[in-house]
C-alpha cells in the first residue's frame, strides 16, 4: 500500500498521481502511479525516510497536492 499519495493537476486537466511506497530497501516515489499495477510509469528512490522521499516530489513537481491515503 502507498505510504503517501500526491496528486498533479496537468494543463490538460489530466491528474498526474504520485505514490511513495515502502520497500524492503527504502522509500520509492512512483510517478504516474496506476494503483492496478501497483507501480508507476517513473519512479525515484530509494529513500532513507518518508520525510526525503516527500522532499523528491516536491523537488520533481513542485505543484504535487498531498491526498489522504485510502485505505
Amino acid at each position: 500500500a502507498a505510504s503517501d499519495v500526491y496528486k498533479r493537476q496537468m494543463d490538460d486537466g489530466y491528474i498526474n498521481h504520485i505514490a511513495i511506497i515502502q520497500e524492503a530497501n527504502g522509500f520509492h516515489n512512483h510517478f504516474l502511479y496506476d494503483d492496478d499495477k501497483g507501480k508507476g510509469a517513473a519512479g525515484t528512490g530509494p529513500f532513507t525516510t518518508l520525510e526525503e522521499a516527500k522532499q523528491d516530489v516536491i523537488a520533481h513537481c513542485p505543484d504535487a497536492v498531498e491526498q489522504e491515503v485510502a485505505e
